[in-house]
C-alpha cells in the first residue's frame, strides 16, 4: 500500500521477491519497499506474484517480484527483489508532427518582380512546434457496486477513492475453491476468498481496499467482478452476508466523482 509519505509497504508470502525489500523472507507484518533514490510514486498494482508502480516522472515506471513471463517489463525473465524500472516506454514519446507535406509547383518559369526579396534574405521559414510530452493518466478511483444488485443498497453504485474499503466478491471464466456459477452468467463467483485474516473469518472480506481486494481474488485464482458482472447478480446470494452491502468491482476511474 502506497502511504501519505510516498513509500511503500508490503506483506505477506515473499517467495519471488514480490515484497521489494531485497529479500525472499515471508512477512506477516508490513515492511517498506526499497524504492530508487529521488522518485515519487503516484499508483500501485499488483499482480499474482508482482507490482508496478507509476511515478511523477515522464518514462519512469518500476517493477519488482515474478518475472518469469516477461511481466516485469525490463527485458528479463529473473526475479526482482527491488523495484526495476519497465523499458520500452516508446508510447509516451512526442506525438509527430501532423503538419501536411509541400505541395511542389510546376517548374515553369517566372519573372520576379523588382522588388522581391531574394532567396538569400527571405524570411525563414518557422518550424512546426513539437507535441507536448504526454503523462500517463493515473487511476486513484474505482467504482463498488451493491453485492446483491437490484435494489438492495442505497447507493447501488458508488466511486471512490482505492484506498476507502469496501467488500470483495470475486470472478473467474473458470471455476475455483468456493465458487458458484448463476444461470444466465458467464462466470464464476465466490465471497470466501483469499487467506483468512483471523480464525473467525471464513475468508470473508467485509472491509478492504481495492488493491486489497485485488490481491485477495488474485490468491483465488480470481480476479474482481467487473461491474456489470455484479449488476447482473452473478455473485449474487455467494455468502458472508454481502448482498446489502457495496463490493469492490474492476471498473476504474480516471476522473474524481463530482462533488454536489
Amino acid at each position: 500500500f502506497l502511504k501519505n509519505d510516498a513509500t511503500i509497504w508490503c506483506m505477506g508470502y515473499n517467495n519471488w521477491g514480490q515484497l521489494g525489500n531485497s529479500s525472499t523472507t515471508d512477512s506477516n507484518t508490513p515492511v517498506q519497499v526499497n524504492l530508487p533514490a529521488s522518485i515519487t510514486p503516484l499508483d500501485i498494482e499488483t499482480g499474482n506474484a508482482h507490482s508496478c508502480i507509476s511515478t511523477d516522472t515522464i518514462n519512469k515506471i518500476y517493477c519488482w517480484g515474478q518475472g518469469a513471463s516477461g511481466q516485469l517489463g525490463n527485458g528479463g525473465t529473473d526475479i526482482k527483489t527491488t523495484p526495476t524500472l519497465v523499458q520500452s516506454l516508446d508510447w509516451l514519446a512526442p506525438l509527430p508532427s501532423t503538419s501536411s507535406p509541400t505541395r511542389k509547383s510546376a517548374n515553369f518559369p517566372t519573372k520576379k518582380p523588382n522588388n522581391a526579396p531574394s532567396e538569400a534574405t527571405s524570411a525563414p521559414t518557422k518550424k512546426p512546434t513539437p507535441a507536448p510530452m504526454q503523462s500517463p493518466i493515473v487511476s486513484l478511483y474505482a467504482t463498488a457496486v451493491c453485492g446483491g444488485a437490484t435494489n438492495k443498497c442505497n447507493p447501488q453504485t458508488k466511486v471512490d477513492l482505492k484506498t476507502a474499503t469496501y467488500g470483495v466478491r470475486c470472478c473467474s471464466e473458470t471455476e475455483f475453491k468456493r465458487s458458484k456459477k448463476k444461470d444466465g452468467c458467464n462466470v464464476w463467483a465466490a465471497s470466501r476468498v483469499g487467506k483468512k485474516i483471523i480464525l473467525t473469518d471464513n475468508n470473508c472480506k467485509l472491509s478492504a481496499t481495492f488493491q486489497q481486494a485485488k490481491s485477495y481474488c488474485e490468491h483465488s485464482s480470481a480476479r474482481l467482478c467487473t461491474k456489470q458482472e455484479l449488476l447482473d447478480q452473478c455473485a449474487k446470494s455467494t455468502g458472508c452476508g454481502l448482498n446489502h452491502k457495496l463490493v469492490w468491482s474492476s471498473e476504474p476511474v480516471v476522473a474524481p466523482p463530482l462533488q454536489g
